[in-house]
């Protein structure tokens, strides 16, 4: 009986036949060669069922399925996860690619560290014709580890994902048998990782080990500019400690209001049966004088940034 592999790497795929190739290959040209390769075409309208079989005809350890109706992006990602053989789980968003032939031993290598629940790296940014355009590095210029409970707080106090998109991160399958939480559409990666990092800390990479690619107008972007993160952040909440939690909470309900979203009012009253009606006004003071702190301060940032522009193009 043939063993399974170390790694399964998973690639949900949607109408992306242009990017394929580039995604397929990097992962062929990796020299940690222990994995399978998971396609799952969500019923796609382009040609890329025949890219697909091509790659699967020449490589073994390619696994390819079209699926007769469209899924959905959360479900696509959940039945790879159900169809993965491997001990360890790397996801390639088939628009993406991994830019080392090292990215897949590294990652593993600091997965197998003890107490380590999620390895991420730093990734390259590329544009629609993939140019490099930039880099990400959140977490710092240096290979380290994280506190999976410190970072998943860091995270929501700062209504950002510091960890990564799913091709930026391995995780082991055995965590994650719940699957991706399909009520969330925004932040349906971040609260995967949330829920991995409550079992142990982050090993994190600085070297950028994938490229991840944006797009003009990527939904992503546009959900995020209207504030359709918002409602999701305040179902984060349960992973901060508690004093945190309330403060946040108050922090997204406004910030809903003033996107003018329609939660905002289902948020006020969830706040309102959650707290006494002491608690909730000491919230709403504390969260006003926060606010006037925090305004102060970016005001006077703002000035001294100003000014030492100004010294420095007079100079």
């Amino acid at each position: 009986m043939k063993k399974n592999p170390a790694v399964s790497i998973l690639i949900p795929t949607y109408n992306y036949a242009r990017y394929l190739p580039a995604a397929i290959e990097s992962a062929l040209d990796q020299d940690f060669t222990d994995f399978e390769v998971v396609i799952s075409d969500d019923a796609s309208t382009d040609n890329t069922e025949k890219i697909c079989r091509s790659y699967e005809a020449k490589d073994s350890r390619i696994r390819f399925v079209r699926h007769k109706k469209n899924l959905g992006m959360v479900e696509n990602w959940n039945w790879c996860l159900q169809q993965a053989r491997g001990t360890y789980i790397k996801y390639l968003l088939a628009d993406d690619k991994f830019n080392r032939p090292y990215a897949l031993r590294r990652l593993v290598e600091a997965m197998s560290l003890p107490g380590v629940a999620l390895a991420a790296s730093a990734r390259e940014l590329m544009d629609e014709n993939s140019r490099t355009i930039g880099m990400w590095n959140s977490l710092g210029l240096n290979d380290h580890r994280v506190d999976g409970r410190v970072l998943s707080a860091q995270c929501l106090e700062r209504s950002v994902n510091r960890i990564g998109e799913p091709t930026a991160v391995l995780f082991r399958k055995a965590d994650a048998v719940r699957g991706f939480d399909v009520t969330f559409r925004q932040l349906v990666d971040l609260e995967m990782w949330l829920h991995l990092l409550q079992k142990g800390d982050l090993a994190y990479l600085a070297e950028p080990l994938c490229c991840f690619r944006r797009h003009a107008g990527q939904q992503t972007e546009v959900n995020r500019e209207a504030g359709l993160h918002l409602p999701e952040l305040t179902r984060l909440g349960g992973y901060m400690p508690e004093a945190k939690t309330r403060r946040m909470r108050f922090r997204w309900m406004y910030q809903m209001k003033k996107c003018g979203l329609p939660e905002y009012q289902e948020s006020l009253a969830l706040l309102r049966e959650t707290f006494s009606p002491g608690a909730y006004a000491y919230s709403c003071l504390e969260y006003k004088f926060l606010r006037i702190g925090e305004n102060t301060r970016h005001f006077f940032c703002s000035r001294m940034w100003r000014k030492r522009a100004k010294t420095s193009v007079s100079a």
